[in-house]
């Protein structure tokens, strides 16, 4: 086929296969049998999946994913600690968007942990810092909107807690409100905290 014909070819058909996507290796067929397993709530052989993917990952982009997805079976089975510290440890190897992620997956289960111990972002000036960034970075990430508007309340505990202010309430109130768009299981006790928001509001003024 010479260059004219091949040029004719891709008018006719332009859409080629990505070959990319088609490859096979070790990692990718392990990430696809965890995501398999961890869908049909197999999560004993989505652990071990996990596990296997932690031994064979070699690059900083497959250690994060597979701290990542052990991550989310840990949390899936409610072992929570385990779930924050792959969270934490992805963190450490991710680009700003990843690590952001990881930080807010992280934060929603820290907010509800005692006696852990904190990362060394567990501080209002890093918590609030964080927090916007992450609902910039990620508006699509219900746990970035759910981060923001915990720390804006700062009813959880930790060091250096600033008081919070009417603006602080107001924009708490809209990343709840903004939560409960994309959380239609918890949007009745996310509209509530939306309405708390206005109380404190109130009584900041």
């Amino acid at each position: 086929m010479n260059q004219e014909d091949w040029n004719a070819r891709q008018l006719e058909c332009p859409l080629k296969p990505n070959y990319k996507l088609l490859e096979s290796n070790p990692f990718s067929k392990l990430v696809k049998e965890f995501g398999r397993a961890h869908e049909n709530q197999q999560f004993a052989l989505a652990k071990k999946k996990a596990r296997r993917l932690l031994t064979v990952a070699n690059t900083p982009k497959e250690i994060f994913g597979a701290n990542l997805l052990s991550a989310a079976v840990f949390s899936s089975t409610q072992c929570f600690e385990k779930a924050v510290n792959h969270y934490l440890t992805a963190s450490a190897l991710a680009d700003e968007i990843g690590q952001l992620h990881c930080i807010a997956q992280a934060f929603d289960i820290l907010k509800v942990l005692k006696d852990v111990e904190k990362p060394q972002w567990w501080n209002d000036h890093d918590l609030l810092k964080l927090s916007k960034q992450a609902v910039m970075r990620l508006p699509n990430l219900p746990t970035a909107w759910d981060m923001r508007a915990h720390v804006l309340v700062g009813q959880i505990d930790w060091p250096e807690k600033r008081s919070r202010t009417v603006n602080d309430y107001e924009e708490a109130k809209k990343a709840f409100m903004q939560h409960a768009s994309m959380n239609s299981v918890s949007r009745a006790m996310l509209l509530e905290s939306a309405e708390m928001c206005e109380h404190l509001k109130a009584a900041a003024q």
